[in-house]
């Protein structure tokens, strides 16, 4: 690395990835040229000159960005590179338009990388989830909201990975005690696709399940109990008889809902915003969160 200026010179005279690896018969074969992989980063100036070069450049060209996610990925399997990324905000930020770009593999590969650096090194991630929460999730509903049905669903399957993540127990409490996420996966449960109304019910569960709802988002579910209770009944019929798991989570959260009464609240401070937590529909499904929750 260290004889070649940039990583673009590395790529350009490798061609591809799989160039670099048939040179040095397998990346760790590298390292060991190197005694570690610290003396290959001593050679740069630092580490993340690295891996910002790798990222930003290679993502932004279509040609070699499938390669150069191999390879940030392979890195990615060390905490140090990892953490190198979640460190640099405006590095780690441009995932978020990368899991997004009009090239279908490019994209779909970014988000294998993005769904790596939020799942591979776990109290890595923990840690930065909880300081960076409301950077973090502002961004992330953007992806949840998005047009494209790609990233809205797997955006929607990473969220409830990363909820249901033991290391992560804090920041998924965090997130069910806010009652505009609940209205937001409430919405998300009559969206047109049946996958994104699969997936957003699996983020939904958590919601129902905790034994200590705070007020706003216990008042939310009181105040549609029957209608959610009749939604849920019906919902996703077809796999009453494929998905026998799923069967069985919606009946338990059918019960949970029937038993749900104030007496299951935990009192909570005032929504920041000033807003009515009370939130109530006239129709017969979900509230939804399309003025409130976005």
């Amino acid at each position: 690395v260290s004889t070649q200026s940039t990583w673009e010179a590395v790529v350009s005279t490798q061609s591809t990835w799989e160039a670099v690896v048939s040179t040095q018969s397998t990346w760790e074969a590298v390292v060991s040229t190197q005694s570690t992989w610290e003396a290959v980063v001593s050679t740069q100036s630092t580490w993340e000159a690295v891996v910002s070069t790798q990222s930003t450049w290679g993502y932004r060209q279509n040609d070699i960005a499938v390669n150069c996610g191999t390879m940030l990925r392979e890195v990615l399997r060390h905490g140090y590179g990892c953490k190198a990324i979640l460190d640099q905000p405006e590095l780690f930020n441009q995932f978020f338009d990368f899991v997004q770009l009009p090239n279908f593999d490019v994209a779909s590969d970014a988000f294998h990388t993005f769904k790596m650096l939020l799942t591979k090194h776990k109290k890595l991630t923990a840690g930065f989830l909880e300081e960076k929460y409301d950077e973090f999730f502002g961004k992330y509903k953007e992806l949840i909201n998005s047009h494209n049905y790609v990233t809205r669903r797997q955006s929607l399957k990473l969220l409830g990975e990363i909820l249901l993540d033991r290391s992560n127990f804090k920041i998924m409490m965090r997130y069910i005690n806010d009652r505009k996420n609940l209205m937001l996966m409430m919405t998300l449960l009559k969206a047109k696709s049946k996958a994104i109304q699969f997936e957003a019910f699996h983020v939904f569960k958590v919601f129902v399940a905790n034994p200590k709802k705070e007020e706003g988002v216990a008042k939310v579910l009181l105040n549609n109990k029957e209608k959610l209770i009749t939604f849920l009944e019906g919902f996703l019929a077809e796999k009453q008889e494929s998905d026998e798991q799923f069967v069985t989570e919606k009946q338990i959260l059918i019960e949970h809902l029937q038993k749900l009464s104030l007496d299951d609240v935990a009192p909570a401070a005032p929504p920041a915003d000033g807003g009515d937590a009370d939130e109530k529909t006239g129709d017969g499904a979900p509230a939804s969160a399309s003025d409130k929750a976005t």
